[in-house]
C-alpha cells in the first residue's frame, strides 16, 4: 500500500486512459502533482498489463 492519499497533487489511476492527459495538464497549470498509474483509489498497486507498451504510447516529446 502507498502511504500517499489522493489530493490536489496525487492521483492514483488502476490503468491508463487517454483522457487523463487532462490531469497531467491541470498539474502542469496549477502547482505540480503526481500521476500514478496501477495503484487503485485506496493506495493498493494492481499493477500494469503490458506495461513497456504504455511507455512507448505515452512518450513525451
Amino acid at each position: 500500500m502507498i502511504k500517499e492519499v489522493e489530493s490536489q497533487n496525487m492521483e492514483f489511476k488502476p490503468n491508463w486512459r487517454d483522457e487523463y492527459l487532462r490531469v497531467i495538464t491541470a498539474f502542469a497549470n496549477a502547482d505540480g502533482g503526481s500521476l500514478i498509474i496501477g495503484v487503485d483509489d485506496d493506495g493498493n498497486p494492481v499493477g500494469i498489463k503490458h506495461s513497456k507498451k504504455l511507455l512507448e504510447d505515452i512518450q513525451i516529446k
